[in-house]
């Protein structure tokens, strides 16, 4: 029997959180040397308990949890997490030996309806990808559909409404069966409440690369109206510093300014050379504090003014037309790493265009 929906989550955490704030006053002086001393060690990563890693929804010895949530959202957090399956983790082919062009894009594949081999296909023709090549996918709305999402769903959690697939080939357990790429896929939801066939189908962020993906890392964000987990993993790249990729999705409801906040925590202080790419949902453009909270933390490639994401004729005209730039790439890669990035205008079958980083390999000194 399926209790209320997520909006009463929402309900919930935020009347808890009321309680909190009303309590925080007269805690404030107790609280305040220690603040200040979380303020001067910054911010460290911590890893969830083993508890909460052993979990059906968590289970993957490959993949390390993190939580950016406070703990008034858990309750609310491991309902939608009881209803996915576990990470997916794939080992790909042998990378190559070297390569003159490392081509990084992030895109919302719109729960599959991307083309992922339509779009790796024409990568050889963008300005500036030299042969030979790798690839670093960071994609959002990455479908899984399979046994290992399970048939029923938590009490008072309502699943959110299913994106439809075109077609099983594109999802994303069927590309890493194809695909001669390394694979780390973690799921935010279920996609939907109903499937169309016996088979269970969830959504999330997902990694698939040339190059071997180490150190994989789920980052669990605050909860708004939905779940959203965001993926990391550590790549190695001859010629290249060793890189920190991930991926984001952030929430559609304002709430995305409070998950952007986070992730920014998470990034600030890391010492590591990092790219993060994401639908940030700013449907107000540059104007969102989400944007700029994120571009504080890592600094925005500049890949184009364009919108990144357009909805069917229907819908566009009424409701898409005023919406900005959905889509970005952040990062702080060295000065001496040559780069250029862009917005690809086809959308291979999905709502979004893929923002594309190029940066050169064979030319550039070695580290």
């Amino acid at each position: 029997m399926v209790g209320d929906s997520s909006a009463s989550d929402v309900q919930i955490v935020r009347a808890v959180r009321l309680r909190l704030r009303n309590r925080a006053g007269a805690r404030a002086k107790r609280w305040c040397s220690f603040v200040v001393v979380l303020g001067l060690t910054g911010h460290t990563l911590h890893a969830q308990t083993a508890d909460d890693s052993t979990r059906p929804c968590r289970h993957s010895p490959a993949v390390t949890w993190h939580s950016l949530a406070p703990p008034t959202d858990r309750a609310v957090l491991e309902r939608w997490c009881d209803s996915v399956g576990p990470p997916l983790v794939v080992s790909g082919a042998p990378p190559p030996p070297s390569i003159a062009s490392l081509v990084i894009a992030t895109w919302n594949v719109q729960a599959g309806n991307g083309d992922v081999e339509g779009f790796l296909t024409s990568i050889a023709a963008l300005p500036g990808v030299q042969a030979p090549f790798g690839v670093v996918l960071l994609l959002q709305e990455a479908v899984r559909v399979g046994f290992e999402v399970p048939v029923r769903y938590p009490d008072r959690m309502r699943p959110p409404r299913g994106i439809r697939v075109r077609g099983q080939a594109l999802d994303v357990g069927a590309l890493a069966a194809r695909l001669p790429l390394h694979v780390v896929y973690v799921p935010s939801m279920r996609n939907g409440r109903r499937f169309p066939s016996d088979a269970g189908e969830d959504r999330g962020n997902a990694i698939l690369s040339t190059f071997p993906l180490d150190d994989l890392r789920a980052i669990e964000l605050p909860f708004g109206r939905q779940r959203h987990v965001g993926v990391a993993a550590r790549v190695m790249v001859p010629g290249l510093p060793p890189l920190r990729v991930m991926t984001v999705h952030l929430d559609p409801s304002g709430h995305r300014t409070e998950e952007a906040a986070a992730v920014a925590r998470f990034l600030d202080g890391t010492g590591e050379t990092t790219i993060v790419g994401g639908d940030l949902n700013t449907w107000f453009g540059r104007r969102e504090t989400a944007l700029k909270n994120l571009a504080a933390a890592l600094p925005e490639e500049s890949c184009g003014e364009v919108k990144t994401n357009s909805w069917p004729l229907r819908l566009q005209g009424p409701f898409g037309w005023w919406r900005g730039r959905l889509d970005y790439l952040f990062s702080n890669l060295p000065s001496d790493v040559g780069r250029s990035c862009q917005t690809i205008p086809q959308q291979f079958g999905s709502d979004h265009r893929p923002v594309v980083l190029v940066i050169p390999v064979s030319n550039r000194r070695r580290p």
